[in-house]
């Protein structure tokens, strides 16, 4: 539909006059164009603004539910590509949103009404709340609010965010995953000469399009198990004009994708940060011991994470065979918080000192010297009850890349029972990490241990 109103085209024409060098217009195909690049002051950036709200307070006062179409295609498609700087979606009518967007509007209405604050409870185990977010996300996706690139780690990951610029989730797509084919040219080439020299096949499997799978199995094991560490994470398809198709490129329309969405945290922190520790921590343990051993660092570790949530972030890290828990990617607030999940759930054990170069750094911790206990004891229960269900879960959501994936698993599965049975150290524990340190154990417990904990044959 062409734009009919006169007092459209009138502020489209005061901008030309009031910033003078700034593009606010229709080009050839009908679409609103803000070339903010040219924006040389803020006064030009105000001048903007005002004429912006100016259009929208007129389609708010001459709404007509008749020309539904009219103001889809204006906030849709036209306005959609203003920056979030000049554009406030909160000045949008009610009456508009629920006319246009009346699949979203309630959900919306709800969220706005009710989630002032989140919690752990919200972030871990309401799917109510996760799916008023993801409907809350699509709105304004669809009008254009726009992800936030990440600019710290090496896949394409964004900040979602409400109308009101609240960041609510983590998307990762699966194709800018740090191999995948949008990924930036000089990882495309390792990819390519990976292929042909095989190096760190873990990674390449779990970073070439897979990652966004094993985020949402590291969640649903969390919950199944009742330990809640692990933010709300499903896979999701999402469209935006913001989404990258390779680096730095955008195209003349919604992009769709698919990946991963997690909860966002609002107020956790690295544990990095809050604990005063080295990013490569695991890199040199011995130097991480001493690091870690120091009075001052030591007496905050210990204040900051509990026995329990320390067991359970070693259960939820070694079933899914973390390969890069280094001290920046779980967070603290009231509880111990696990993201980057990515690099998990391999299809087979590591045997890549590069590959598991941030593997476990939880080890160097104090409390990783103390034998598991009772929460362990519980959460072995519940897990040998679960096993089968869990294991379905992953099929039937589609998670598996590869049936390898179980069998390895499985084998940790094993291990972990038995040194949790055996009250062994999460120490301990973490030195079981390659193909041959697997073989080994697995030949010592020997199958009285195999049958009491036997998921390979699933």
């Amino acid at each position: 539909m062409e734009f009919s109103s006169v007092f459209l085209q009138n502020a489209f024409e005061v901008v030309k006059t009031l910033v003078k060098g700034t593009s606010l217009r229709l080009d050839s195909k009908g679409k609103l164009v803000l070339s903010s690049s040219k924006i040389q002051k803020d006064d030009d950036l105000c001048a903007i603004q005002d004429v912006v709200n100016k259009i929208v307070e007129q389609l708010n006062a001459q709404f007509n539910s008749e020309q539904i179409p009219f103001y889809k295609e204006i906030f849709f498609r036209r306005m959609a590509h203003l920056s979030d700087e000049v554009f406030d979606r909160l000045k949008i009518s009610d009456e508009i949103l629920e006319s246009i967007i009346p699949k979203y509007y309630s959900e919306y209405q709800e969220y706005r009404d009710e989630y002032h604050e989140v919690g752990p409870f919200e972030l871990t185990q309401d799917m109510e709340y996760y799916r008023l977010v993801v409907k809350v996300i699509r709105l304004g996706l669809k009008l254009g609010v726009s992800p936030e690139l990440v600019s710290e780690g090496v896949n394409g990951t964004y900040f979602l965010k409400d109308l009101m610029g609240r960041r609510l989730a983590v998307f990762k797509p699966r194709d800018e995953e740090l191999l995948s084919k949008n990924s930036s040219s000089h990882m495309r080439r390792i990819r390519s000469l990976a292929d042909i020299l095989p190096i760190c096949p873990t990674l390449i499997f779990l970073q070439g399009g897979n990652g966004y799978k094993s985020e949402c199995m590291a969640s649903l094991l969390s919950h199944k198990l009742e330990i809640y560490n692990v933010p709300t994470t499903k896979t999701e398809s999402l469209k935006s004009y913001e989404f990258h198709l390779r680096t730095g490129e955008k195209i003349d329309r919604r992009v769709k994708k698919i990946g991963s969405l997690q909860l966002y945290l609002p107020t956790a922190e690295p544990a990095g940060k809050v604990l005063q520790l080295p990013r490569n921590l695991a890199l040199r343990p011995r130097r991480g011991l001493k690091v870690v051993n120091s009075t001052r660092i030591k007496a905050l570790v210990l204040e900051k994470i509990s026995p329990q949530d320390f067991e359970s972030m070693v259960i939820i890290d070694f079933l899914i065979a973390q390969l890069d828990r280094h001290p920046f990617n779980w967070y603290i607030d009231d509880q111990i918080y696990l993201i980057d999940n990515g690099a998990t759930m391999p299809h087979k054990h590591s045997d890549s000192k590069i590959s598991r170069r941030n593997q476990y750094a939880w080890q160097v911790l104090p409390q990783a010297k103390e034998p598991f206990g009772s929460l362990a004891q519980k959460k072995l229960k519940l897990f040998m009850k679960n096993k089968e269900r869990i294991i379905n879960l992953f099929y039937h959501e589609k998670l598996i890349s590869d049936k390898r994936q179980v069998e390895k698993f499985g084998e940790r599965a094993v291990v972990l029972c038995h040194f949790i049975k055996l009250r062994k150290t999460p120490r301990e524990l973490a030195s079981v990490r390659s193909s041959k340190d697997f073989k080994k154990v697995l030949k010592v417990i020997g199958h009285h241990a195999s049958s009491c904990c036997n998921l390979t044959k699933i």
